[in-house]
């Protein structure tokens, strides 16, 4: 009986150990991470931006929140039910050298806005001022979605 006990006692100090192992090597895979992403600036990494979405009638305006980015950074793409945007990071030289670490605002962005209907593609306006892209869409009439009872 008291064998057993001990077994038990060394099997399960044995297991307290190989967690604590796996929990020191979960650490340095993030730190190391981490300290990627802060030699590369974190512009290896996608982020989706805050998006509103308002819809008045047959119109729909988005408002894409993206301060720090310049108007020739962002590619607006427009299909029959979505609005999709991207920003590539900008490397900038400084005294004729690249930087080490770059400034927060440096990074990727990418959102897409699937909308239940159709958009007219002849009537989308974009505008950028202040960080923020608005996007002016005209539902396209006809394509309307109901909710249909199930019998």
């Amino acid at each position: 009986m008291e064998v057993q006990i001990v077994k038990e006692e060394q099997s399960a100090l044995n297991s307290q150990v190989n967690i604590g192992r796996e929990i020191t090597e979960l650490e340095r895979s993030l730190r190391r991470i981490i300290s990627h992403l802060v030699i590369t600036g974190s512009k290896d990494i996608d982020r989706e931006p805050p998006t509103d979405v308002y819809e008045d009638g047959d119109k729909v305006i988005i408002l894409f929140d993206i301060p720090g980015v310049r108007k020739e950074q962002i590619k607006l793409r427009v299909g029959m039910n979505y609005v999709e945007i991207t920003t590539e990071p900008t490397t900038y030289v400084t005294a004729g050298k690249p930087m080490l670490l770059e400034r927060l605002g440096n990074y990727k962005l990418r959102r897409r806005v699937e909308f239940p209907f159709n958009i007219r593609l002849d009537d989308v306006k974009a505008y950028y001022k202040d960080g923020v892209l608005q996007v002016n869409l005209t539902k396209l009439p006809g394509y309307n979605t109901t909710e249909v009872t199930i019998e």
